[in-house]
């Protein structure tokens, strides 16, 4: 795909390629337009323009969300975000701190309001924040990679794992153990990484996120059996959702655990609500067949 051109999912859940351009200045805006008094879609499209790196065109929409968004703090944390990258750090900065003149502290507006300390040199002061952030939510993922991200910029990055372990002491932590694990994976360190992934099972044994990092990084690692040992006889894919069970479809392939892959694919592409799997899966089924009658 050219680099001036963005992918996006046909109606009829097909993959197309769009000019940027194109995008921006004709589809984005009446896709807008028709979500204006839809805060859900809304937010989605804001969301998606700034993973695509057009913020500058979605700043009437932030303030747009902030307006109709039910949940104040997550629809000014939004425009905030938009506005920092759309480098208006000045305004990103007086959002937030006109909220919080009222309101009380979020963790997604303390990482935010980091973001914008970083963009101004203050480190410390970003440090600070993150900190409190996880102290509030320690499986919060913006405040957990503000805070392994600048203790790696100060400390360098072998400080990762410590900075992990760090709020791994939080009660109710599991996401740092998540991570901390593919650190000790990468080291080679199975065993303290499965214990950790014990632990998180134990704590969070439905959060989708957790369930498709370990999935995935054990599989990278190459502990297919391990993975499948853990994880195989947990999975739900309507508490877990499509990553893990596409992690674990191809560790069963692998393994050449046909049947049970079989099975898992047929599971796993009923109702398939993402385009994006829906193609994984249809070449999947290309590669290991349909199940036996």
């Amino acid at each position: 795909m050219a680099d001036d051109s963005i992918e996006v999912w046909t109606s009829g859940r097909r993959r197309a390629s769009v000019k940027r351009s194109v995008w921006e200045k004709r589809v984005l805006p009446g896709a807008i337009r028709e979500a204006w008094n839809d805060f859900q879609r809304l937010g989605a499209l804001i969301q998606s323009a700034l993973e695509d790196g057009m913020a500058k065109r979605v700043v009437k929409a932030a303030h747009r969300l902030r307006e109709i968004d039910p949940d104040r703090a997550r629809g000014t944390d939004i425009l905030a975000m938009v506005q920092l990258n759309a480098g208006r750090v000045k305004d990103a900065d007086k959002t937030l701190q006109t909220f919080l003149e009222n309101h009380d502290l979020t963790p997604g507006l303390l990482s935010t309001t980091a973001r914008v300390r970083m963009t101004r040199g203050q480190t410390l002061e970003a440090l600070a924040l993150v900190r409190q952030a996880l102290t509030m939510d320690p499986n919060h993922v913006e405040a957990l990679d503000g805070w392994v991200v600048l203790n790696a910029e100060e400390k360098g990055d072998q400080s990762r794992a410590e900075s992990y372990r760090e709020i791994t002491g939080e009660p109710g932590s599991y996401l740092p153990q998540v991570w901390l694990a593919k650190i000790l994976l990468e080291q080679g360190d199975v065993e303290a990484a499965l214990r950790l992934y014990e632990h998180v099972l134990q704590v969070a044994p439905d959060d989708p996120l957790a369930l498709q990092e370990m999935s995935g990084a054990l599989g990278s690692a190459g502990h297919t059996k391990e993975m499948l040992a853990l994880l195989l006889p947990r999975y739900d894919r309507d508490k877990h959702g499509m990553g893990a069970g596409w992690n674990i479809l191809q560790g069963l392939e692998l393994e050449g655990r046909r049947a049970e892959a079989q099975a898992l694919l047929a599971h796993l592409r009923e109702d398939c609500p993402n385009p994006y799997y829906a193609e994984a899966l249809d070449n999947m089924a290309d590669l290991i067949g349909a199940p036996s009658e």
